[in-house]
């Protein structure tokens, strides 16, 4: 069976939550569990498990799909082409193709854009900045970001809402400090947000990525 592409035909409208990896989610439960039902929310979770409910799990890569997918209870499960989904898998969750290739990676581009088929003409990155890349797909009016804490100052590591810490290569921390924070506190993916006129939210611990909120006009949810 074919899998259909997630577009604003594929999905409901509705406000949505992004959930990343990082530590400020352990802290925000209930200001996520709060934005959620007081806006008729969606949840999407970034390829990984949460200790809330998930609406959908969005993956950009092989490893962490084979990782967890058997541990989610997700209904929704977004993936892109390169993912082994096994039949076993359709039978227990609805799967949306990720419009968007792999490359060029978003972090090396100007503009973020859709073309006249509703797909990405470059990747979107890690599965964080993916689902905040595919929000507007459910035309939200808000949306509200957790998790997304980034690396740590020294930039070797990523500690996680489940208390592991990611070690980074050489390589990866010289990325990170060149192209991904510099990214995220562009106005690229900020300016592509506001376009679709969504009005962001996140919380007063997650430093998402070191972003200054007020300049990139993203407000603390409370």
């Amino acid at each position: 069976m074919k899998m259909p592409k997630l577009s604003f035909d594929t999905v409901s409208d509705s406000n949505v939550v992004i959930l990343g990896a990082g530590p400020s989610i352990n802290s925000n439960l209930e200001t996520i569990k709060k934005f959620r039902d007081e806006n008729d929310a969606v949840v999407i979770g970034a390829s990984r498990k949460y200790p809330v409910h998930v609406d959908y799990t969005l993956f950009v890569d092989e490893v962490q799909y084979s990782k967890f997918i058997e541990k989610l209870d997700s209904p929704h499960v977004i993936v892109p082409k390169w993912c082994p989904v096994k039949s076993s898998h359709r039978r227990k969750h609805k799967y949306l193709l990720l419009p968007a290739p792999q490359f060029p990676v978003v972090y090396d581009i100007p503009k973020i854009t859709m073309n006249k088929e509703n797909s990405f003409d470059h990747g979107l990155g890690n599965s964080g900045f993916a689902s905040i890349l595919i929000s507007p797909f459910f035309r939200p009016q808000k949306l509200l970001i957790v998790g997304f804490d980034g690396p740590a100052k020294n930039y070797k590591e990523q500690i996680k809402f489940d208390g592991t810490k990611g070690k980074y290569s050489k390589g990866k921390q010289k990325r990170l400090k060149s192209v991904k924070q510099p990214f995220v506190q562009s106005k690229v993916m900020w300016s592509y947000l506001q376009g679709y006129n969504i009005e962001v939210f996140s919380v007063d611990n997650d430093a998402v990525w070191g972003l200054n909120k007020d300049k990139n006009n993203v407000k603390i949810y409370k």
